[in-house]
């Protein structure tokens, strides 16, 4: 499929019509953040702040910026 070496190893959450405001784009990551929490996943930073970042334009979603290993 599309996903390459990444199948079966990440997640997509897609949202369409009402479901892609951004207010509902939050609270879908701050239940995922949750969920994961729950699970013992410690995330590092808040993931909303990210969201809120990226949905501005901001921060490693968008920009390429951070995510890897500094040489």
């Amino acid at each position: 499929g599309s996903w390459g070496d990444a199948a079966g190893r990440i997640w997509r959450a897609g949202h369409m019509g009402e479901n892609a405001r951004p207010e509902k784009g939050e609270r879908f990551v701050r239940a995922l953040a949750a969920t994961l929490h729950h699970f013992g996943w410690n995330l590092p930073g808040d993931p909303v702040e990210a969201y809120r970042a990226a949905l501005a334009g901001e921060g490693p979603a968008l920009t390429g910026e951070g995510g890897g290993e500094s040489s």
